[in-house]
């Protein structure tokens, strides 16, 4: 997860524009974002996870069935927003960045769980009609990582100290039309 942190901490370099380096940080753009909760979504490749102080390679979110494992992945996914910190030259602009930063990571995330949600909706509704419990668990193990990201936000507000600013962009996240309130 340190990996993730840095790269999300870090920004885009490029803008996308002119093509030309930043200095300073620059938000993910939007099909960057896209593509990255893809991956986080479905976890591909195997998501790494602490277990026991060492180091161990899950199946991911998505295909991963011990309870656990999926609470430790949850709030690791959910932590992700608390702990993007990009490196700025003046505090003021440090937490502006971490601020902008974690809500362009929020809003990936609404957008993820709204797009995807569909595939997850149909396969609880063909589990409850054949009674496989199983994939009603998938179901359930959502509803945790949209619960861990709720309680997340609340308190990367509360780190912002319920700013206007901080307040709005979660409002906006929510209540766009890509959001999860639509």
């Amino acid at each position: 997860m340190d990996s993730l942190v840095a790269f999300l901490s870090r920004g885009s370099f490029v803008d996308e524009a002119s093509g030309e380096s930043s200095t300073g940080y620059t938000p993910l753009s939007d099909s960057e974002m896209a593509k990255l909760w893809k991956g986080l979504f479905y976890c591909t490749y195997g998501c790494w996870t602490l277990i026991n102080s060492t180091l161990a390679e899950t199946t991911g979110f998505w295909m991963s069935d011990k309870p656990l494992v999926q609470q430790r992945l949850a709030s690791d996914l959910a932590e992700l927003l608390l702990l993007i910190n990009p490196s700025s030259s003046t505090e003021a602009q440090r937490e502006q960045d971490q601020l902008v930063a974690a809500l362009g990571f929020l809003k990936g995330f609404w957008q993820a769980i709204v797009r995807e949600w569909t595939g997850v909706d149909r396969l609880r509704s063909v589990a409850l009609q054949f009674a496989f419990v199983e994939l009603t668990d998938r179901m359930d193990k959502f509803y945790m990582l949209m619960r861990r990201y709720v309680n997340a936000t609340f308190r990367l507000l509360a780190r912002h100290g319920w700013s206007k600013q901080a307040v709005d962009g979660v409002n906006e996240i929510l209540i766009s039309k890509t959001g999860p309130m639509t």
